[in-house]
């Protein structure tokens, strides 16, 4: 439990250091002093659909006769009757 939210934090360090470095986001320092402010500048990511054709795999139902297992059982009303 402990290695995977030690990963989780991990990671997390990293996206930010990704996010920062190509510049999606921005942390700039307004205010010198006890309590620093911080001002954040974001970039506009738009999230969307586009039609396109790709190819897709598909599945071919047909019907194929083979032998499957069975199982029977006797309720064992004979075996006890002894």
């Amino acid at each position: 439990m402990l290695r995977a939210l030690l990963l989780i934090v991990a990671l997390l360090i990293i996206a930010a250091i990704v996010v920062t470095a190509t510049g999606l986001v921005d942390f700039r320092q307004t205010q010198q002093g006890q309590a620093p402010k911080v001002e954040m500048k974001v970039n506009k990511i738009d999230v969307g659909t586009t039609a396109t054709t790709v190819k897709v795999p598909t599945v071919e139902m047909k019907d194929k006769q083979v032998d499957v297992p069975t199982v029977r059982v006797d309720k064992g009303e004979a075996a006890n009757a002894q």
